[in-house]
């Protein structure tokens, strides 16, 4: 699994820009609902895109939530990258279709 890492321009210097990872998934949601994906071995962080809505949990199942959630357990809305911090699944949850993406990286 490639590390995360800034692109470089021809004289080695930094642009800011991320290589692509070489782990992609893609969850397809046809509607509302929540699924939950092994963590591949040796990655640390993952970045994610979607085409609506999502919310993640690192190291749990995701929902959507219907009511206040004040126990400091509910998934995070939209983050655009999180450390994995070596859990073993992630969990991620829509409200409505739509499709998202997650790149890992070591």
């Amino acid at each position: 699994m490639k590390p995360f890492s800034l692109g470089r321009d021809r004289n080695g210097r930094e642009l800011p820009v991320v290589e692509q990872s070489d782990y992609l998934c893609a969850l397809v949601f046809a509607g509302p609902g929540s699924q939950s994906i092994p963590i591949p071995s040796g990655a640390t962080f993952a970045a994610f895109a979607s085409t609506g809505a999502y919310w993640v949990r690192v190291g749990g199942s995701a929902t959507v939530p219907a009511a206040d959630v004040l126990d400091g357990t509910a998934a995070e809305l939209n983050p655009p990258s999180r450390a994995l911090g070596g859990a073993t699944v992630l969990g991620v949850a829509v409200p409505l279709a739509c499709t998202v993406s997650v790149a890992f990286y070591g």
